[in-house]
């Protein structure tokens, strides 16, 4: 319908300078737009004041001109001017019930397109910690990432989903010691109060219950397994009821046998065994959700070593170091010089105890990963491309982005729609990593 308007006002245009109504002149650009008060019409258009000063006539007067030489159409009910010289237009009746025989027409394909042009886009969303049963809370971010997904591949992008397993880290350990404990508990109940593991669960699952409904902990001596529990791992445990029922699985199949072994090798079993049962629930629920996967990520194969002792992240923080993007604090840390992008602060990769921080693999590594044995050229021009797409965060947990639209010689300044996609998507914490023509528009920027 834009292309029909516009086809019309030139043509009235056109007709009312024939007519010597208005005199020669030619405009761009006839400023179509949708009014927001849809008494203003379904379509208006504002030529008549852009033109103006080349008429050197008034706005309305030459609104006038065209309304009088617009053609007649069926799917055009009416044409007024408006305020200081909008020309407003009406549709019929028919033109708006039109859209109801494309879409019955075309089905299920209404509205699909070839936009992507095929192109490739891999979208990153859900991806909770394999330490526990998705909940709720995870279920909307499926639900957005599946919807995203699906839009771009309506749209004619090739998409590939993913989901970053974060099986690497302090979590995984918090995990295992945690079942550990809950085991522990289990067995001392069976043989304090001689009753059987079942009955031993229930104990702990009131205990926590009695935990959780007593807020202000008025009341110790009604959840004294639960504050055992927490206080024997510092505070830093998973506590929901899935741990007492991996621990009694265990338990069940195992039997005493683990209550006799050290507490890090019972946990690196739990650990283990529990993280497989879990990232099982995680794709059980996600395929119910009809929320699948095309790659389960394993952040742990970042840190597979090769012949040379390295593994992924090492070599990605070596070429940083090339590049001379790290230093280290006077005690100790590593930090990204990630001001020179615009950041507000430089930011910390690797503590003074030698811990990595949140990102710091999936920032460094990924980007190894995508770009390869042109990393030394890349990785400085990957912030630097993040910083001109507005994203300043050290983590590929954010939009890694390039619209893909762009040419292999562009600029990232060039790239508008990228800024604008960013702007969008960042707040809804998914990741577009580009892997197609990438390595050609990173190595045009310059390294520091």
């Amino acid at each position: 319908m834009r292309e029909k308007i516009e086809e019309l006002v030139r043509q009235a245009l056109a007709d009312a300078q024939a007519a010597g109504k208005l005199p020669e002149f030619q405009i761009d650009d006839v400023g179509l737009e949708r009014p927001q008060d849809s008494s203003n019409g379904d379509w208006s258009s504002t030529v008549a004041m852009r033109s103006a000063k080349l008429a050197h006539k008034a706005p309305r007067d030459i609104a006038a001109a065209l309304v009088a030489h617009i053609a007649e159409d069926a799917q055009i009910e009416r044409v007024e001017v408006a305020g200081p010289g909008f020309v407003n237009f009406y549709l019929s009746t028919a033109a708006g019930n039109e859209i109801f025989n494309t879409v019955r027409e075309q089905g299920a394909d209404f509205g699909r397109s070839s936009f992507g042009a095929g192109q490739k886009v891999q979208v990153e969303y859900v991806s909770a910690n394999p330490v526990g049963p998705l909940h709720i809370g995870h279920g909307r971010w499926a639900a957005l990432g599946d919807s995203l997904s699906r839009i771009l591949a309506f749209a004619g992008y090739e998409v590939e989903r993913e989901y970053y397993v974060n099986d690497h880290g302090s979590q995984m350990d918090v995990f295992g010691h945690s079942i550990s404990k809950r085991y522990l508990q289990l067995i001392d109940i069976m043989q304090k109060r001689d009753i059987d593991a079942d009955a031993a669960a229930q104990v702990l699952a009131e205990d926590r219950n009695a935990y959780v409904a007593d807020e202000d902990d008025a009341h110790p001596e009604q959840h004294p397994f639960t504050d055992e529990f927490i206080n024997s791992l510092g505070g830093n445990a998973y506590a929901g009821d899935y741990i007492v029922d991996l621990g009694l699985f265990f338990l069940k199949n195992d039997g005493e046998v683990w209550a006799d072994k050290s507490e890090d090798e019972r946990m690196a079993e739990f650990r283990e065994r529990g993280y497989k049962m879990m990232l099982e629930s995680i794709k059980n629920t996600c395929h119910t959700a009809r929320s699948d996967f095309d790659v389960w990520f394993s952040e742990r194969s970042l840190y597979v070593k090769d012949d040379q002792g390295k593994d992924a992240v090492d070599r990605a923080l070596d070429a940083l170091d090339k590049l001379g993007y790290l230093y280290r604090s006077d005690e100790g840390a590593l930090f990204f010089r990630s001001t020179d992008f615009g950041d507000d602060k430089d930011r910390v990769l690797i503590k003074t105890n030698g811990e990595y921080t949140t990102g710091t693999s999936s920032s460094v590594s990924t980007t190894l990963l995508i770009f390869g044995e042109q990393i030394t050229t890349a990785i400085s021009s990957v912030f630097a491309l993040l910083q001109q797409l507005l994203v300043t965060q050290l983590s590929l947990r954010f939009c890694l982005v390039s619209w893909l639209t762009c040419s292999e010689t562009a600029l990232p300044s060039e790239c508008l729609s990228a800024k604008e996609l960013v702007s969008t998507l960042t707040s809804f914490s998914l990741r577009l990593v580009l892997m197609q023509r990438a390595t050609p528009l990173f190595q045009s920027l310059p390294t520091r």
